[in-house]
Parts: C-alpha cells; structure tokens; sequence
C-alpha cells in the first residue's frame, strides 16, 4: 500500500469545508496521516477591483479571514488536522508549496 503521511486539503468555502475535510480525514483513518487544511485568499480578488488596496489593508484582511477560519475549527473539530495553513496567493501554488514542505503528500482539493 502507498505510505502517506499528510493529506495537504484545499478549503475555498465553509460549505466546502466540511465536505474536504471530512474526505480528507476518512482518507487521514486509512493511512494513519495528518490532515493539513490550506485556505488561500485568491490575489485575482484584490488589486483589479480594489485599486487603492495597500500591503497593509492586505494584511488586514488576511488577519480578518484567519479568524474566521479559526472559527471553523473550533465549531467542527478537529480530528486529524493539523494548523490550518491561511495565505493570499494563487490557490494550486499554494497547495503545491505546503506539499513541498511535507514528506509523503497527497492533495485533496474539489468544488462543488
């Protein structure tokens, strides 16, 4: 059987949340691995719409969205799952630079 030690999981909404995260921990029991929920904020959303946008109004935002995600995990539990990771960027490169921290990585991502 394949070893895996981390489920690297995409989280784009609440809704979505519990159906990644649940996925990804029946697939966490199978292999004995630890779920690591990644929750990006896309930069498309940013500067063209909101062109007097700063790094600090950023930052602002990204601290206002880490609350938020906090607020999921205590309402859900958290079986599994490791500290969520939160960034603005590009959802697959950010996936991609969290499984390239992590040894024996598989990335669960979806929409509806």
């Amino acid at each position: 059987m394949i070893h895996i030690d981390n489920i690297i999981t995409g989280v784009f909404s609440e809704h979505h949340f519990s159906m990644a995260v649940r996925e990804s921990q029946k697939l966490a029991n199978v292999f004995k691995a630890k779920v690591r929920p990644v929750h990006v904020i896309e930069t498309l959303g940013f500067n063209p719409f909101y062109p007097r946008e700063t790094e600090e109004s950023r930052l602002e935002d990204l601290n206002k969205f880490k609350v938020d995600v906090d607020h999921l995990y205590n309402k859900h539990g958290a079986n599994h799952i490791e500290e969520p990771v939160v960034q603005i960027g590009r959802i697959h490169n950010e996936l991609v630079r969290v499984a390239n921290d992590y040894d024996n990585s598989l990335i669960v991502v979806g929409r509806h």
